[in-house]
């Protein structure tokens, strides 16, 4: 009996203890320290920070790339030439970017305009629209269009034909309107040709192969016209810049 006893005691007491066990009240936390949630806090607003430095610096290139890449590269290499620092571009001014680029880019091209505008107005003067002068564009228009189209040699006649038709009508008077230093005259010029030319490719490739062309011929063609926008005196606005 006595050992029957000390059985029941025994099992009692473990299936106490156990149920103990099971239903204990969770662990204290332990208390935060103030450094560690200086530091939590710290590590939270950095992360935000470089989230926001990273939506700057996105909104920063998408500006860029509004920017007029082909005269702000011509802009970049006439620094290079006169030994002038490139401009920096803070994060902060992101959404005056493109703005102050082209500003940029337009102030060092006038400024190596005034140093050889002379020479310069002398040279288109006497070589814009000359055989020789012709003779180059050809080679090199030719060249683009045949690498962006499988041209037959019917069809690359016909655009060759075409281009010296395009110059004999506007080669001369491009190259009186430069003599006289009439600019805007000049870039008017430029567009006539430019139209008749898209509509020369249009004929020969059709209008997707026309668009393929005024697509990849839209970045020079700005910067020509931002160079005759700088020796006019003119800004360059969506007015002077417009194909």
């Amino acid at each position: 009996m006595r050992d029957y006893k000390l059985a029941f005691f025994v099992t009692l007491a473990l299936l106490a203890g156990s149920l103990w066990w099971h239903f204990r009240p969770p662990p204290a936390a332990e208390p935060t320290t103030p450094s560690a949630e200086v530091e939590a806090s710290a590590e939270r607003e950095e992360a935000r920070e470089l989230l926001e430095t990273r939506a700057e610096l996105n909104r920063l290139r998408a500006r860029l790339d509004e920017c007029e890449q082909q005269s702000w590269d011509m802009a970049v290499d006439l620094m290079r030439g006169g030994g002038k620092a490139h401009p920096t571009v803070k994060v902060e001014e992101a959404e005056g970017a493109r703005a102050f680029l082209c500003n940029v880019g337009e102030e060092v091209l006038r400024d190596q305009w005034e140093s050889g505008k002379q020479a310069a107005a002398e040279q288109l003067g006497r070589e814009l629209g000359t055989e020789a002068w012709v003779k180059n564009d050809l080679e090199l228009r030719m060249a683009r269009l045949k690498a962006m189209s499988d041209l037959s040699d019917r069809d690359a006649d016909t655009l060759e034909r075409g281009y010296r038709g395009l110059w004999h009508r506007h080669g001369d008077r491009m190259r009186a309107q430069a003599a006289e230093g009439a600019w805007e005259d000049v870039a008017e010029t430029v567009r006539a040709f430019w139209r008749e030319e898209d509509e020369l490719v249009g004929g020969v490739l059709g209008d997707a192969g026309a668009r393929n062309f005024r697509d990849g011929e839209a970045a020079a063609r700005t910067a020509l016209l931002a160079v005759f926008a700088t020796y006019a005196e003119l800004p360059w606005d969506d007015a002077t810049l417009a194909p």
